[in-house]
């Protein structure tokens, strides 16, 4: 499966995709064509965790975290 294709199926955009595939943290097996077309081998799962970052500019807003 092409690396565009790939990316709008797990809901990314093409960019992100590509940073991930260029930084060697795409958590699937890819490999890269001479053309430069690059393949996902997506028969492995992607990992389920998530994680969510949220932070407040002060401390009186603290509670709006919650």
């Amino acid at each position: 499966m092409k690396l565009s294709d790939w990316a709008k199926k797990n809901g990314l955009s093409y960019k992100t995709a590509y940073r991930l595939f260029k930084s060697g943290n795409l958590p699937c097996k890819v490999r890269q064509l001479a053309t430069g077309t690059i393949l996902v081998d997506e028969t492995e799962p992607l990992p389920s965790k998530i994680a969510i970052y949220g932070r407040v500019s002060s401390a009186e807003q603290k509670d709006d975290l919650e």
